[in-house]
């Protein structure tokens, strides 16, 4: 196992995509956004999806040292720490005066209010000084949780989780994962997809499919390998430290998204009702009392 090549997963919407942005301020370290093409891990073996992870792992070092190049989502030839941007109906009221004559007093349709993905695959270019042992992360949520098993056992593996109730309020936000399926997790996890295709009700998927992601984790990962998104906050992104020592020295301004005004005050308060009477995997990681709160808090900062 090469110890600098590292695998990141994590529940969709958790912050990932920020682990992967602080953890580039890393001095000798880079933190890939979802570069690889895992629709073709449906076709492969297990042992073959390892080696096209390590084959790529190998050319894109090459790449780097060699051009300066690698192969990333991103925004602008920017690896981002948000991939997603408003919605129609977000930026009406973000910027209401903008919007004066054209929209307002419409009704928007539902699927109109959803965020859509604004990054885009391709190579870019990093100006950045690396050594041949840098460490180079991956990061693949669906796809490295539904191989989590076997990907352990060839690279370092690490997972961000978040408040559950933050999870379903971005989810509910986002084309991707608003009607409670995963097509790449299902793909690879066959179980999965049976499930979810026997579930009529969107919010019983979502409920489904969010206990999956925190299993996966909770019955594969050493504890220490599963980074809180609340804690990287609130550590400025220290809390990466144990995927890479030097992330010690990070001291960014973060601000917490788990009350994103974004997140639709009623539909929060009503899955998070739901949400309390089920008896999925992310209790292991969060208890009830810190949904309560957070319900409490949403309610007052949106009030």
């Amino acid at each position: 196992m090469n110890k600098n090549n590292v695998i990141i997963t994590g529940v969709p919407r958790s912050g990932t995509t920020l682990a992967c942005y602080l953890l580039n301020k890393v001095p000798n370290m880079l933190a890939l956004h979802e570069p690889m093409e895992v629709a073709e891990f449906a076709k492969l073996s297990d042992d073959q999806i390892c080696k096209k992870i390590n084959d790529f792992f190998f050319q894109n070092r090459k790449s780097l040292l060699e051009n300066k190049t690698v192969i990333s989502r991103h925004v602008g030839g920017k690896i981002p720490s948000n991939i997603v941007g408003l919605s129609l109906s977000q930026q009406i009221r973000a910027f209401p005066k903008q919007f004066i004559g054209s929209f307002m007093g419409l009704k928007l349709n539902p699927k109109r209010k959803l965020r859509k993905a604004i990054a885009v695959s391709g190579e870019i270019r990093i100006d950045k000084e690396l050594s041949p042992d840098f460490i180079l992360c991956l990061k693949h949520p669906a796809a490295f949780s539904a191989k989590l098993d076997i990907l352990m056992n060839h690279f370092p593996s690490y997972a961000i989780i978040r408040n559950p109730l933050s999870v379903l309020a971005s989810w509910n936000t986002v084309k991707f994962m608003w009607d409670g399926h995963s097509l790449i997790a299902e793909s690879l996890d066959i179980s999965l997809a049976n499930t979810l295709s026997r579930i009529n009700d969107r919010i019983e998927r979502q409920l489904y499919l969010l206990s999956w992601f925190f299993e996966k984790y909770y019955s594969i990962l050493p504890v220490e390998h599963i980074i809180k998104y609340e804690n990287i906050v609130y550590s400025g992104g220290r809390a990466l430290q144990i995927i890479a020592e030097q992330a010690c020295t990070l001291n960014e301004a973060l601000d917490s998204k788990n009350k994103n005004k974004v997140y639709d005050k009623e539909f929060v308060i009503s899955v998070g009702e739901r949400l309390l009477n089920t008896s999925g995997a992310y209790w292991e990681f969060y208890k009830k009392e810190s949904v309560e709160m957070l319900l409490q808090e949403f309610e007052e900062k949106n009030s």
